[in-house]
């Protein structure tokens, strides 16, 4: 096994990846990052409101 592969499958194959389809990638991680944070944040807010509810 190569230095590497073991180094983490995650970035070995986008280096195979061609460069028109790179932009994509990157803009669907971005996405997908942001829905997260999206998520956490709409997550405290109703966690928040429930808890100031129970008060």
């Amino acid at each position: 096994m190569t230095r590497l592969a073991r180094s983490g499958s995650r970035y070995s194959g986008r280096r195979r990846v061609s460069a028109s389809v790179r932009p994509y990638l990157i803009a669907h991680e971005r996405a997908k990052a942001a829905k997260d944070f999206a998520f956490r944040q709409f997550a405290g807010l109703v966690a928040l409101s429930v808890l100031g509810d129970l008060r």
